[in-house]
């Protein structure tokens, strides 16, 4: 026990485990399968029926693994019989159970960079309930869905870029891919904010595009699927831009916008006793960070769902909210030890 209570990375996983379950929970409960397609996809594929949308049916990841799960919690299931919830109910808490622990790496993730620009780990717990008590994080959560991997993927590029770690950078290239087809749209930002030579960047890019491509080819052939139908659905999302402009500026695109931020958003509003915070901010956060809202302003634009895309600003949130409780903390709160020695701070 005294060992787990020194192992500030677990217990940071396990707080983000035990506060997201329960909305989560909740969550799966009350979802309305038919109104969700995505989860109509993917329970599919976890079933192993494969002939589904050309966008969605390569994410394969999280379902193999939740209908792998489900092997083991269905039998469960048959024993207990639970007389609420939605229709195959063992499917829906393995996804449950899966992304959960997926999302709880995410907040792990999010936590170790937001760490990395402030003082103590308080205002970055602090922050970082912004993300844990977010309804979307209870949907991605509780909704069998495979966004979870995806956030993983990104956070992992960011902090791997922030800690000179090549390694990060290597499988967030490797498995970005394979969580959602437009991780293409971070290539830039790691090719030239990645501490890694750019041929090699390039090199992995090249090597993780001929491993999904192939699986591509293969999963459609020995499925009897179109391959042309599936390089050509990615592309289309590019006829949703008008759409995602005119939502962004409505008052819907608005109340979209807020439920991924909350009330949070209002702490950026608050007056620092450091005074010009803003400048703080912006002058302490480097340019990829700010790069990376170009990133999420694309992925937006290619979505009908403004807001599930929205969400991947997270770890800059966070990291923000985080800045700006370490103003108003600072000199209340100890500083963190291991600041001036952990090398994977930068």
């Amino acid at each position: 026990m005294p060992s787990i209570l020194n192992n500030k990375p677990l217990l940071v996983f396990l707080l983000a485990l035990a506060v997201i379950s329960g909305p989560a929970w909740e969550s799966m409960d009350k979802l309305i399968q038919d109104e969700c397609v995505d989860c109509q996809t993917y329970l599919a594929l976890a079933k192993g029926d494969f002939d589904q949308s050309a966008v969605r049916r390569y994410r394969i990841i999280i379902p193999v693994i939740a209908g792998s799960l489900d092997m083991v919690v269905g039998r469960v299931m048959k024993k207990v019989k639970p007389e609420t919830g939605p229709n195959e109910y063992s499917l829906h808490l393995s996804f449950l159970i899966v992304n959960s622990l997926m999302m709880s790496l995410f907040a792990l993730l999010v936590y170790r960079l937001a760490l990395t620009w402030v003082s103590s780990d308080i205002p970055v717990l602090l922050a970082l309930l912004a993300l844990l008590t977010c309804r979307w994080t209870a949907i991605f959560t509780g909704w069998p869905l495979t966004d979870s991997l995806y956030f993983v993927a990104i956070t992992l590029a960011l902090l791997g870029i922030r800690e000179k770690n090549s390694a990060f950078i290597l499988i967030s290239i490797i498995l970005g891919p394979w969580a959602k087809e437009s991780y293409i749209i971070m290539a830039p930002l790691v090719l030239f904010y990645a501490p890694v030579k750019k041929w090699r960047v390039i090199l992995w890019f090249l090597i993780s595009g001929t491993l999904v491509f192939t699986f591509r080819f293969l999963f459609d052939y020995f499925a009897g699927l179109s391959f042309r139908e599936g390089v050509i659905a990615g592309p289309s999302h590019i006829e949703y831009i008008g759409t995602s402009l005119i939502k962004i500026f409505s008052l819907h695109g608005l109340y979209q916008l807020l439920s991924v931020t909350g009330i949070w958003v209002v702490l950026l509003l608050l007056p620092s006793k450091k005074g010009d915070i803003a400048g703080k901010i912006f002058g302490t956060l480097p340019s990829y960070m700010w790069w990376y809202t170009a990133v999420v302003l694309l992925q937006m634009l290619l979505s009908t769902d403004i807001a599930r895309m929205f969400y991947l600003i997270m770890p800059l949130l966070v990291t923000i909210y985080a800045i700006k409780i370490d103003s108003f903390t600072s000199g209340v709160v100890p500083a963190n030890p291991e600041k001036e020695t952990d090398p994977h701070t930068g």
